[in-house]
């Protein structure tokens, strides 16, 4: 694997820092717009908008990567920022540990999904994402509407 570096990028609406690996055999840098739901999904959220919020991670990550799935065996470096809409979230605290796993699943199933399986269908988010070697965390600052609520990811991969 390259050195790593921090640099600043514009994902989406977002100027957000990530975690960049020199010499990355694979890079994309999407946004993800919608409410960012946690992975223990309670009577506010449900299992239906969970299933929702990955089917969207997937689609968009899906996009992102191109026509080809990317390799499960290469070493992934992910940045993923969250910026929540308080008033969506009870206007309480929200711990972002616990909303990335569902993201990180998703990521996974759009990376390594085959060709041919459109990402909406996708059922059971059980792809090996072993291979995530780093994940950087941000906070983002809150957002005034639930319009602009979402995520930014940076994945790069080396093989």
């Amino acid at each position: 694997m390259g050195n790593l570096s921090i640099q600043n990028h514009s994902i989406g609406r977002w100027e957000i820092s990530v975690l960049a690996v020199e010499g990355a055999t694979a890079i994309a840098a999407f946004p993800i717009m919608g409410t960012i739901v946690n992975s223990v999904p309670g009577p506010r959220t449900g299992n239906q908008r969970l299933a929702e919020w990955k089917i969207a991670i997937a689609v968009a990550t899906k996009t992102a990567r191109g026509p080809s799935r990317w390799d499960p065996r290469w070493m992934y470096t992910i940045t993923v920022g969250f910026a929540f809409h308080a008033p969506t979230h009870g206007n309480k605290p929200s711990d972002v540990e616990n909303f990335v796993k569902p993201c990180m699943d998703a990521l996974a199933a759009g990376l390594f999904s085959l060709d041919e399986i459109d990402a909406r269908t996708i059922k059971q988010f059980n792809y090996d994402d072993s291979n995530f070697v780093r994940l950087f965390i941000q906070r983002l600052p809150d957002v005034p509407s639930k319009e602009e609520e979402g995520i930014a990811l940076y994945v790069s991969a080396t093989e």
